[in-house]
């Protein structure tokens, strides 16, 4: 019994491996608490983090994750799921208004 949880652990490490190692990077990680943005890794203007703290106060979002995430020469958003459709759609305009890529 113990030798089938040691193999059942290292598969679950050896897969946790494999799906970090081939998911797209993280670029930035902007933090939603209290209504007020941060970036908690990477850089962001503060324009950006202004334009966000404004979505986030219309649409009522108090705490919620933006992620940049590398995509070939580009950057895509994801969302935690605490941040509504409309409010996502908003940040990504802003974001595409912006061109931003990866250099």
């Amino acid at each position: 019994m113990s030798h089938l949880v040691l193999v059942l652990g290292l598969l679950a490490l050896g897969g946790w491996a494999i799906h970090s190692a081939i998911r797209p990077g993280g670029v930035f990680v902007v933090q939603v608490r209290n209504g007020v943005p941060r970036a908690a890794r990477g850089v962001v203007t503060s324009s950006f983090l202004r334009d966000v703290a404004e979505i986030c106060e219309r649409h009522r979002v108090r705490r919620a994750i933006v992620r940049g995430v590398a995509d070939g020469r580009r950057i895509r958003l994801e969302f935690s799921s605490a941040m509504p459709t409309a409010c996502r759609q908003q940040i990504r305009n802003l974001w595409e208004a912006s061109g931003w890529s990866i250099r």
